[in-house]
């Protein structure tokens, strides 16, 4: 019980986001709340409670895989939990090509997808990968004003929140979103 406390304290998420993380987990003889019992006990779109759901859940699985001799028992359990690629097969390629250093456009040409396309590849890249730096798209001041405008006004939908920053695309705030605010793995 200390391992889940303690990871999850270091967990980048408002609190709000961690309590959906604990009430959808199940325990000895307590059933997980499901998608709808969230929506409504948080007052949210289900979309957006599995959204805030998945997004936390990713931080706190990066800090139990990044910290193995602080979360040994968490770490035994999430250890086959994630798969070494957990990309689609499309946004596996996009991804490759984007690795090999091909541009956004030139891969959007050479694989005749929708930049629009592209961009879901990338966001789905961040969002299951560590590693990946969103840096190269947006800077950390922009991302500091997303998490702030998420704070001030409690809210994640895209439309609004690029309405507060009209000077930054949605291709950057769903990677701010995806991350879950951070820009890399630390």
């Amino acid at each position: 019980m200390n391992e889940i406390l303690i990871s999850l304290e270091q967990a980048e998420a408002d609190t709000i986001v961690k309590e959906v993380l604990i009430k959808r987990l199940a325990g000895y003889k307590i059933p997980g709340y499901t998608w709808q019992q969230l929506s409504i006990y948080e007052n949210k779109d289900e979309m957006d409670i599995q959204l805030l759901y998945i997004s936390c859940l990713h931080t706190w699985l990066n800090i139990i895989t990044l910290n193995e001799k602080d979360f040994p028992l968490l770490h035994k359990i999430a250890e086959d939990i994630r798969i070494h690629i957990p990309l689609s097969d499309s946004a596996f390629q996009t991804a490759q090509l984007f690795k090999e250093g091909h541009s956004l456009e030139n891969i959007s040409q050479y694989r005749r997808l929708k930049m629009s396309t592209i961009e879901d590849h990338i966001v789905e890249l961040a969002m299951n990968d560590p590693h990946f730096s969103i840096n190269q798209f947006i800077s950390n001041e922009e991302m500091e004003q997303v998490l702030t405008a998420v704070e001030d006004y409690d809210t994640r939908k895209l439309k609004v929140l690029r309405e507060i920053l009209p000077h930054l695309s949605y291709f950057q705030i769903r990677l701010v979103l995806a991350r879950g605010g951070t820009t890399s793995a630390t």
